[in-house]
């Protein structure tokens, strides 16, 4: 993603941000993550991964083949991949990543421009699995103006739907 001018600018703020907040819930577990930002800009590509659980991507400008042998072996072995496209994310590299396996679906050639909101999402998903109490964050209010659907793979499953607001 881009830097921000500031802190609260940056592509992955309030990704980061949710991830760290903690439930004053005793009864549930602690469900704070520790978030490590990865730069590889400087063209040395991904460190070693192992010991991650989860790697997300936001507004993905460029991996080399290398990253995304990284990335593929990483989800093998059951990590998580959260990707987030963006005005920087080119065609090229999403089908780079569709044919490594890693997009679940074919993304359409251009994004469609609008407004949307999420309209269903899988609430079993244990990273959707919070937004099924509305007081834990309503997905159903949190507008896009820009989506880049994804024609599902053959036996793929949609864990979130978005449609139309009017």
């Amino acid at each position: 993603g881009q830097e921000g001018r500031s802190v609260f600018g940056n592509e992955t703020y309030f990704l980061e941000t949710a991830l760290r907040l903690r439930s004053n819930d005793s009864a549930e577990r602690v469900g704070a993550f520790e978030v490590e930002r990865i730069v590889w800009e400087a063209g040395e590509g991904f460190p070693n991964l192992a010991g991650f659980r989860a790697i997300v991507l936001a507004n993905l400008r460029r991996l080399s083949a290398e990253d995304i042998e990284r990335l593929s072996s990483f989800v093998r072995s059951g990590g998580s991949l959260l990707l987030f496209s963006g005005d920087q994310t080119t065609a090229e590299m999403l089908d780079a990543l569709r044919v490594a396996g890693l997009l679940g679906g074919k993304p359409r050639p251009e994004p469609v421009v609008g407004r949307f909101r999420a309209t269903q999402w899988e609430v079993g998903h244990p990273a959707l699995a919070i937004f099924s109490d509305p007081q834990r964050g309503d997905l159903r209010r949190l507008e896009f103006t820009k989506l880049l659907p994804l024609e599902p793979e053959a036996g793929g499953k949609v864990l979130l739907a978005a449609g139309p607001h009017a």
